[in-house]
C-alpha cells in the first residue's frame, strides 16, 4: 500500500504528511507526497510560495515544496 498525500505547505498538508509518514513507518509502507502547482502567479502568491514582487517560477515553487516536503518525511 501507498499512503497519498496531497501537499500544498498549509498546516493541514504539513499535519497530513507527518501522520502518513508515522503510520507508514509502523507499517512498512510508502508515502507519496503530491503536489499541483497551478500556472498562476495570483494562486501561488495566495499560498505564499512567492513574494509579491517575485515572479511565477514553477521549477523554483516545486523546488521549494520537495524541499519542504523532504524536511518533514524524508522517506516520502
Amino acid at each position: 500500500m501507498v499512503y497519498l498525500v496531497p501537499f500544498d505547505d498549509s498546516p493541514l498538508s504539513r499535519t497530513a504528511l507527518r501522520r502518513a509518514s508515522e503510520f507508514a513507518g509502523v507499517m512498512d509502507e510508502e508515502v507519496v507526497a503530491l503536489v499541483v502547482v497551478p500556472p498562476s502567479t495570483e494562486y501561488a502568491r495566495g499560498k505564499g510560495w512567492i513574494d509579491p514582487d517575485e515572479p511565477f517560477d514553477d521549477d523554483r515553487i516545486a523546488r521549494g515544496l520537495r524541499a519542504t516536503v523532504r524536511d518533514l518525511a524524508p522517506d516520502a
